[in-house]
C-alpha cells in the first residue's frame, strides 16, 4: 500500500508542485502558516518531542499530521493549497511521510521553506 502511496505521490503531484515551486503559480500564502495555526489548535508538544502514535491520531482532513525526517508537520491548512492536490497531502495524514517528500521534492529549497513554516516540532 504504501509503494502505491510513493508512487502515486510522485506522478501526481509533479506538474502542480513544479508550478508553485518555480514561482510560476499566484495561488496560496507566500509562506506556511505557524504551529499554532489551524484546524488542530496549538497543540504543545513534550519535552521529548511527539511520538508517531500522537502523529497516527491525526489522519483527517480536521486534523492532518506527517512525520518527515523526525520532524513533526501540521498540514491541516495545506490540504487545500497543495498544488499537487489535496489528495496528496490527505494520503500523508497520520503517517511518517519522509519517503514520499523525499521522492517529490528532494534537492528543492522552496517545498522544504514552506514545509517548515508548518512544523510543530521533532
Amino acid at each position: 500500500m504504501s509503494l502505491v502511496v510513493i508512487g502515486l505521490t510522485a506522478v501526481t503531484g509533479h506538474l502542480g508542485a513544479t508550478s508553485v515551486w518555480s514561482g510560476t503559480s499566484a495561488a496560496g500564502p507566500s509562506s506556511g502558516p505557524t504551529a499554532s495555526a489551524g484546524a488542530a489548535g496549538s497543540p504543545t508538544p513534550a519535552t521529548h518531542g511527539y511520538t508517531m502514535a500522537e502523529v497516527a491520531a491525526h489522519d483527517s482532513t480536521q486534523s492532518c499530521w506527517a512525520a518527515i525526517d523526525g520532524e513533526v508537520y501540521n498540514l491541516t491548512d495545506w490540504i487545500d493549497l497543495h498544488p499537487g492536490g489535496r489528495e496528496e497531502i490527505l494520503r500523508l495524514c497520520g503517517t511518517d511521510a519522509t519517503i514520499a517528500f523525499q521522492r517529490q521534492h528532494a534537492g528543492q529549497p522552496k517545498p522544504a521553506e514552506r514545509l517548515a513554516g508548518y512544523s510543530l516540532g521533532p
